[in-house]
């Protein structure tokens, strides 16, 4: 399932709505605007976002929709930047509770501090852990970063 953080511009279809034949520019001046911003948050979010084995940073995806046809519910413009990264919602957003944690084997390289000098496996049984963990905000902060600039464009993209 994949996790997505959407940008809703305000009063952005009311004003395409309104645009007739001779506006095309506006609209796709306002398209060029969401298209640019979509991939700028995502490579803001890719830098923002720890990157203990970067799968997360580099799971990052932006995507645009954009179509343009006669009828209303044929003009799409939309830009969506997500992850497919299961644990993705905890690092945006933290979590405090307790996790339940599957019974599987860990390779130890030292006991009470001593050093082995070889690998070990141990078997770890299930058992419930209890975390706190703070959120990172990597996607907010991205969008944070990108919002008034993003507004200026289309507001420029609507006065043309």
């Amino acid at each position: 399932m994949s996790k997505t953080a959407t940008i809703e511009v305000k009063g952005l279809k009311e004003a395409l709505e309104g645009i007739d034949q001779a506006s095309e520019d506006r609209v796709l001046a306002a398209s060029h605007a969401i298209e640019y911003f979509t991939f700028k948050i995502a490579s803001d979010a890719r830098d923002i976002a720890p990157k203990v084995t970067s799968a997360l940073a580099r799971s990052i995806t932006p995507e645009t929709n954009t179509r343009f046809g006669f009828a209303k519910e044929d003009q799409v413009l939309e830009g969506r930047v997500f992850t497919n990264i299961p644990y993705a919602r905890v690092v945006e957003f933290g979590f405090s509770g307790t996790q339940q944690v599957r019974a599987h084997t860990r390779n130890i390289t030292q006991v009470f501090g001593r050093p082995l000098g070889r690998l070990v496996p141990v078997s770890v049984s299930a058992h419930p852990r209890h975390v706190n963990r703070r959120g990172w905000y990597y996607m907010t902060e991205a969008v944070e970063r990108n919002e008034r600039d993003l507004v200026d464009m289309l507001r420029k993209a609507m006065k043309q």
